[in-house]
């Protein structure tokens, strides 16, 4: 009995965080993390940032230059040049 709860509580927040998804794709309106090759978005890690966030965010970076040819800065702050 408790498996069978913990399977349907999974399954509910799975289904939430699919409608919290749909709905944030809706109001992005064609904002990309890469436009024409060239970023417009950052990866923020906080100051000074754990080991593990380091290597988060550099295996985050190496992932968005393989799909799309543009690396994403790391940076501890938000430039003002980009919309956050």
């Amino acid at each position: 009995m408790l498996r069978d709860i913990t399977i349907w509580q999974f399954q509910v927040v799975t289904v939430v965080c699919a409608f919290r998804l749909s709905v944030a794709q809706v109001k992005a309106k064609d904002q990309f993390f890469v436009d024409g090759g060239k970023a417009s978005a950052e990866i923020i890690i906080s100051e000074p940032p754990a080991r593990s966030m380091r290597l988060a965010a550099a295996e985050c970076q190496t992932y968005v230059v393989k799909i799309s040819g543009a690396p994403l800065p790391i940076r501890a702050e938000p430039s003002v040049d980009v919309p956050v």
